[in-house]
């Protein structure tokens, strides 16, 4: 199970959730959207992409999924 702590605002997460405003999506979508995000923040520990490799990405569905 995945502990959530809260997050202070995010300039990342508000650039996102601008962007989905702009577009015209839906809150629930905008929440969702978020959501996901944040679980694949922590998932990889706050770690910027840049220092995790090529193949990190790839095991964030695998992990979610069992």
């Amino acid at each position: 199970m995945i502990e959530y702590v809260l997050m202070p605002k995010s300039p990342f997460l508000e650039i996102i959730r601008s962007e989905i405003r702009l577009r015209g999506y839906s809150l629930k979508t905008e929440k969702t959207y978020i959501h996901w995000i944040k679980r694949y923040i922590y998932f990889h520990n706050k770690r910027h992409p840049n220092t995790m490799g090529g193949s990190r990405g790839q095991k964030l569905p695998v992990a979610f999924s069992q």
